[in-house]
């Protein structure tokens, strides 16, 4: 329900863009969490080795950020943020010193390329003018 008048109309736009600044922070922590849990999820064949979990967590990371940068270029900026701040969270470990992204080829594969992705989709994502 919008209010009435022309300041509250402009306060209720404002409301509603912090709002979405909001909920783009949060999807792009949340694609940062899940993507790094499932990151180490491989399909073996024999020698042939399918990093599925990887490929899928990157995947997430460019579609939030794209997504959010629908809307404008700084909610996407906001959205890789969430995501790089997610990322720290996964990467400093806990108090009994565990770490969800290990230090291998899929823990580098999953930070490195997926940290690129996500801020170049952002800065040069978005909707024109």
């Amino acid at each position: 329900m919008q209010p009435d008048g022309p300041l509250a109309s402009e306060t209720w736009r404002r409301s509603v863009g912090a709002g979405l600044l909001g909920v783009s922070a949060a999807g792009g922590f949340v694609v940062a969490v899940l993507g790094g849990l499932e990151s180490r999820l491989v399909w073996r064949s024999g020698r042939v080795v399918l990093p599925w979990g990887l490929v899928l967590g990157l995947a997430a990371a460019v579609s939030v950020v794209l997504v959010a940068g629908r809307r404008s270029k700084l909610h996407g900026l906001v959205a890789a943020g969430g995501w790089v701040l997610g990322l720290l969270g996964l990467l400093l470990g806990g108090p009994g010193g565990d770490y969800v992204i290990a230090a291998d080829p899929l823990g580098y594969g999953y930070a490195f390329p997926g940290v690129l992705a996500a801020v170049v989709t952002a800065t040069l994502g978005g909707r024109r003018p």
